[in-house]
């Protein structure tokens, strides 16, 4: 998968955390070794954690961090939400890529709502992602 691909590439690791410890779903961080780190709402639904997992990194993959001082920017979530709709489009169910990008053209909620329902990725991904998290 794309997404196994480019966490591999980019040394991307990724921590599950409590939904305290973070702001949002995911967050991520550059690490003192030069790799990067994702720290992933453990409360999440496995759906929401798998593109959660896939905005942070093309936030990476596209050269859009946030530094301390960033302020955020709507345009620039909607860029990385585009991306990850792309890096997970070999872990989607049949039909869900373009299900999904018409819905990112509708709105972030209708996103969101089609995100929140069963059926959304392939059984092999979200095998995956369990296995990744331990």
């Amino acid at each position: 998968m794309k997404i196994q691909e480019l966490l591999r590439d980019h040394a991307i690791a990724i921590q599950q955390v409590d939904r305290s410890k973070i702001r949002s779903n995911a967050v991520i961080f550059r690490v003192p070794d030069g790799g990067h780190i994702i720290f992933l709402d453990r409360g999440l639904p496995d759906n929401l954690k798998l593109f959660s997992l896939a905005h942070e990194a093309a936030h990476l993959d596209l050269g859009l961090l946030y530094t301390k001082t960033s302020q955020y920017d709507m345009g620039i979530e909607r860029r990385v939400d585009r991306r990850a709709i792309d890096l997970l489009e070999d872990a989607l169910a049949p039909g869900m890529y373009a299900v999904l990008l018409e819905k990112f053209d509708a709105s972030e909620g209708a996103l969101f709502g089609c995100l929140a329902k069963d059926a959304v990725f392939r059984p092999e991904a979200l095998a995956w992602l369990k296995g990744s998290l331990g």
